[in-house]
Parts: structure tokens; C-alpha cells; sequence
């Protein structure tokens, strides 16, 4: 009896515990409500579902305070549109994101001299709420990691391994960060840029990435044939089966840590059959290639896509066409929707910029050394 009592008391934890984590993925779907009422250029009806999705969670996405605001403007709503613009502002936007031209609709009113001022006033004391120390830490191995990865592009296996290597113990120091002050995220070092610049997005694809090579039969091919020192990583004891970056990733973005959208385009960068969709045309020179679903396939991919958060593959492709058939210089062009992943591009624009490309993957990199200060990241 004692027994079953205890049991029932762990069962009752458990329940507690989980009911009190924080989903997302009610907020992803109303804000993908929002974004078709755009798409439908039903721009009030979008700004109220925006404000229903804001209700749902603490802390939106700064990405979505953007589009509710733009919503305003194109609706002639200044008051609302002011409302975002000083959540944006807790979020610790830069000014210059403020003098975009988007916002030119709202200069000319009172409203944008009392705003300005307010940001003045309160810029400084909103960034002291956040841990910058931590913001600095993270670009810096942001660009170390691309500055290697300059390097990598080499086909030297040496700098193949000594990436490798870096990728690795940026992760391990990411996993200590999150062990003991959460998930890096723009609520943690404030908004460093719209619609989502994160310094970690880099580190965790370039682990992924890693990963597959680590297993791959290329891999063991330099190593048969003795192409030293690709026994580097060995050496150095990293295991790349160390860490699970879906489950990090997933449980980032069902807490609103990470978009949902930037999981779903990191797992896709896995030589795995898809998963979730987010690739949509393949462009080489002047041919497009889009990419199709049998109606069982889409089926699948739809019911785990939605049972993260994320929109259809229907809805996904709606708003993918809409954003890209508009004109160049139309303002609606400024919103921010999600589509990473949703196209690679194998083209260039110029022959120098075919020259550019076959000199990189030849392994001459000498015209990027300077522009990076690769030297100086290799160092620190």
C-alpha cells in the first residue's frame, strides 16, 4: 500500500512538472493564423491575431513584434504600431533597426519624437537587464567557428580535423551554458539583430554537419589511406555521439528558446530522408527544380510538422510563393516569415563569381584571409 501511495505521489510530480513547462506550439500555430491573414492582405485581422498569440506566452519573438508592427503601419494605425515598437525596444533592438525606412509612415507623427526620447532615456538601463558578457562570448566563438571554417574549405585533412575539433568544444561550451543559465537566446542577450540572429544557430549546424562527416565513408577513406593527421579528432578524444543536438534543439523550440522554423531547416542539413519539408526549389544556373510530395508523403511530413508547431506544407508554400512574387521595392516585402532552408542555390551571377567559388573549393582562400582577420580569431 505504502508502495502504491509513493508511486501515485511521482506520478502526481511528474504531471505537475510537465503541465508547468512552457509549449510554444500553440503560439507558432496562431501566429501562422497572422501570417496568412497577410498573405490574404487582411492586415487588422492579422494585427488581432497577433495580439492573441502575444497573450499566450511571456515572451514573443522580436521577429513577431516586427510583423504586428508593419501590420499597423500598412493599416494606418499608429497607435498600435507604437505599442510593438516599445516592446521591440524591451527587447533590446538597436536604433539603427528604427531608421529602416519602413518606419518612414510614423516620423512625421508627435508619436515618433516621444519615442525616440523614450529610447534615449531608456536604452542603456534596458541593456543592463541583459547578460551581454554572455552576447560577447557567443560572437566571438561565432567567428572563430568561420573564420576554421575558411580553413576547413581548404581539403586539407589537417584543417579538416582542427574544425572539427573547434565545432566540438564550441558545443561542449554551449551545453555548460545552458546547464547553468538556460538556453542562449535573444531573451537572454537581448534582440542583436531581425528576424532571428543567433550566435549559437552557427556553432549547432556546423555540429550537425560535423556529425554526418565524422560517420561518413569519406571520412574513413582519408583514414585508410593514411592522409595524415586525420587521426586528429581522435586524439583529442572528442566523441560526436556525445551530444544530441535534435533533442537540445526540440526542446529549445517547444519552449520559445529557438524558432521552430530554424529546428526544422537544422535537421533537414542531415543526410536523412526529409523530414520536415523545408526545402522547397533547387536552383543551378538557370534551372529550378521543385521539390514534390506524393499525397502520402505530404501526409507524413505534415503530421510531424504540426506536431511541432509548424505550419502545413500547404500553408508553408502559400506564404513562400506570396513573399517571393512580390515586387522588390513593396513595403510588405519587409515582413519577416520563416524560410530557411526553403531553397539552395547553385548559380552565380558573374564569372568572377564562379572563379571566386572553384578557387574556394580548389583550396586557395587567400582572397578571404584579410576580410576576416581569420589570424586574429585563430589566436583569441
Amino acid at each position: 500500500m505504502k508502495r502504491n501511495l509513493i508511486l501515485f505521489a511521482f506520478l502526481i510530480h511528474v504531471s505537475f512538472v510537465y503541465s508547468q513547462m512552457v509549449d510554444y506550439r500553440n503560439y507558432y500555430r496562431t501566429i501562422n493564423r497572422a501570417e496568412l491573414k497577410i498573405v490574404d492582405s487582411l492586415f487588422n485581422d492579422a494585427m488581432t491575431i497577433y495580439d492573441s498569440a502575444f497573450s499566450i506566452v511571456d515572451k514573443p519573438f522580436g521577429k513577431d513584434y516586427h510583423n504586428a508592427a508593419l501590420c499597423a503601419i500598412i493599416g494606418n494605425n499608429d497607435d498600435k504600431a507604437f505599442v510593438y515598437l516599445d516592446k521591440l525596444m524591451k527587447k533590446g533592438v538597436n536604433m539603427d533597426y528604427f531608421d529602416k525606412d519602413v518606419f518612414n509612415p510614423l516620423r512625421n507623427s508627435q508619436k515618433w519624437d516621444d519615442f525616440t526620447k523614450k529610447y534615449e532615456a531608456k536604452h542603456e538601463e534596458i541593456m543592463k537587464s541583459f547578460d551581454l558578457d554572455l552576447r560577447k562570448e557567443l560572437e566571438t566563438m561565432q567567428r572563430k567557428d568561420q573564420a576554421m571554417d575558411i580553413l576547413r574549405m581548404s581539403n586539407i585533412a589537417e584543417n579538416r580535423d582542427s574544425f572539427a575539433i573547434c565545432v566540438f568544444k564550441n558545443i561542449e561550451r554551449i551545453n555548460e551554458i545552458i546547464n547553468t543559465k538556460g538556453f542562449p537566446d535573444e531573451n537572454k542577450f537581448g534582440v542583436i539583430g531581425l528576424p532571428h540572429t543567433n550566435p549559437v544557430w552557427m556553432p549547432f549546424l556546423h555540429y550537425i554537419l560535423e556529425n554526418t562527416f565524422m560517420a561518413s565513408a569519406k571520412r574513413q577513406e582519408l583514414i585508410d589511406r593514411g592522409v595524415a593527421p586525420t587521426y586528429k579528432v581522435e586524439k583529442a578524444g572528442i566523441d560526436y555521439n556525445k551530444y544530441d543536438i535534435t533533442a537540445i534543439l526540440m526542446k529549445a523550440s517547444l519552449e520559445g528558446k529557438f524558432p521552430v522554423h530554424s529546428f526544422a531547416a537544422m535537421e533537414e542539413e542531415k543526410l536523412n530522408p526529409v523530414k520536415y519539408g523545408c526545402r522547397i526549389y533547387i536552383k543551378s544556373g538557370d534551372t529550378i527544380l521543385y521539390v514534390n510530395y506524393s499525397k502520402s508523403e505530404a501526409y507524413k511530413i505534415d503530421s510531424i510538422r504540426m506536431d511541432i508547431g509548424l505550419e502545413s506544407l500547404k500553408d508553408y508554400r502559400k506564404k513562400f510563393e506570396y513573399f517571393e512574387g512580390l515586387p522588390n521595392n513593396d513595403i510588405r516585402r519587409k515582413f519577416y516569415f520563416d524560410f530557411q532552408s526553403s531553397k539552395r542555390m547553385y548559380t552565380y551571377k558573374t564569372e568572377q563569381g564562379k572563379k571566386l567559388h572553384n578557387e574556394i573549393m580548389q583550396g586557395d582562400n587567400s582572397l578571404y584571409m584579410d576580410n576576416l582577420d581569420i589570424l586574429k580569431y585563430l589566436k583569441e
